[in-house]
């Protein structure tokens, strides 16, 4: 499956209803899975967009950035984590690189540990978060950094530990910075296991440390020594070959475009010059976010955006939508003896079903007692069915097919619509 995100917008502007239906088509078309959308701690991005994006098979990372110099109460930003929760949004990052003495004011920086001191701040964010069933992820480090950025991790795992935070550490999520640091791909790949000459601040000629793309075995082999499992990491700025404020130009396609192929869960072999296939995503890799979908003209990270503007994409875009595969559509047979009288369709995506349409189909079930399920094929051998989903979750296309052999098929999109047979 497809493990591809994308950044969004490098602000908070453009969460109107027209920016889904500008965005949501070409998303769809590249086959992303995750976006990562930049959210403000006094108004929430509106329901209408995150709904959009999840009844598309998209989830949605919020970052907020909180500042480690002056960050908000944590009890300020409960209603936002009560509407995040309600929509259905499952991840939230807080904070943004606490291993880089810039991130914090001076005095905290050089008399405090700056492990600790995170971790205090982090933790009352956190614990509110799990307590809506949402899933507070630890922040991504400055690969390398003025505070090393794995011995961070290895202190900060090992603190959590300490402090008996046994549900944050049942359910943490790691990320990371997947930049290149314009190395080969393959920097770093196997971790310290392979590379056991690598320390802080020192990188042996001969030998390759975790700052490049390959990042996560690095924080993978941490986890494992620390807590004796691997913890899922989800990789952001992926394609980027330094932090995006300090590389105003646009990566290389030749060096990201494998990357993409990755995290499309395709093998790739870099062709120029020819080499071995590049190592698939190790399985806890959640997901690959790439930068950037686009920015406003104005913005400095314009350069650096797949999409100049929505009708103009980067010549690799095109490029790489026609790669992807056509939408799945079932090949049916004619139906002339339904094995369904009634089916109920219902959107099949990664995290879950969404209430609203248990809460709907739950006295059709008492009334009818059709068959419920996922699948386009079993929809395809019942006399009726009623999709419940929008054109985003399930497109019109594939209502069609179900009509060309013989189905009667209706569409429910809002709670209380009343059924209209087609």
């Amino acid at each position: 499956m497809s493990r591809l995100g994308l950044h969004y917008f490098p602000d908070t502007i453009h969460y109107r209803q027209s920016d889904l239906q500008t965005w949501l088509p070409e998303l769809r078309q590249l086959n992303v899975q995750w976006l990562v959308l930049r959210s403000e701690t006094n108004r929430a991005i509106p329901e209408t967009f995150l709904d959009g994006l999840l009844q598309a098979g998209i989830q949605p990372l919020i970052e907020f950035n909180l500042p480690l110099s002056d960050p908000p109460a944590p009890n300020t930003i409960i209603p936002l984590l009560n509407v995040y929760a309600q929509w259905g949004v499952r991840y939230l990052l807080f904070f943004d690189r606490p291993n880089q003495r810039s991130a914090w004011p001076h005095t905290a920086w050089a008399h405090q540990n700056p492990v600790e001191r995170f971790l205090d701040l982090y933790l009352p964010f956190a614990t509110l978060a799990l307590e809506r069933q949402l899933s507070p992820l630890f922040p991504p480090l400055q690969p390398g950094g003025n505070y090393w950025d794995t011995t961070f991790l290895r202190t900060a795992l090992a603190s959590l530990q300490r402090r008996q935070q046994t549900d944050l550490l049942n359910q943490l999520i790691l990320t990371a910075y997947a930049w290149s640091h314009n190395r080969p791909l393959d920097w770093g790949s196997g971790g310290p296991q392979r590379w056991p000459q690598a320390s802080p601040y020192i990188t042996p000629p001969g030998s390759q440390d975790q700052c490049g793309f390959c990042i996560f075995d690095w924080y993978t082999a941490i986890a494992q020594a620390e807590l004796g499992h691997s913890l899922p990491i989800i990789l952001l700025q992926a394609g980027q070959s330094t932090a995006p404020e300090t590389a105003p130009s646009p990566a290389s396609p030749q060096h990201w475009l494998p990357i993409v192929h990755l995290a499309l869960g395709e093998l790739y072999t870099i062709p120029d010059p020819p080499s071995s296939p590049l190592a698939a995503l190790p399985e806890n890799v959640l997901a690959c976010c790439m930068w950037l979908l686009s920015a406003s003209s104005d913005s400095p990270h314009h350069a650096q955006a797949w999409y100049l503007t929505p009708n103009q994409p980067q010549p690799w875009v095109s490029k790489l939508k026609a790669c992807q595969p056509p939408e799945p559509v079932a090949k049916f047979l004619p139906n002339e003896q339904p094995v369904f009288e009634h089916y109920i369709l219902l959107p099949n995506f990664e995290w879950g079903v969404p209430d609203w349409h248990l809460d709907f189909i739950r006295p059709l079930i008492k009334k009818y007692r059709p068959t419920v399920g996922f699948s386009l094929h079993e929809a395809s051998l019942a006399r009726r069915v009623t999709v419940v989903a929008n054109e985003q979750a399930i497109p019109e296309e594939d209502l069609n097919a179900l009509r060309a052999v013989g189905c009667q098929v209706e569409r429910i999109t809002e709670p209380g619509m009343n059924l209209a047979p087609s």
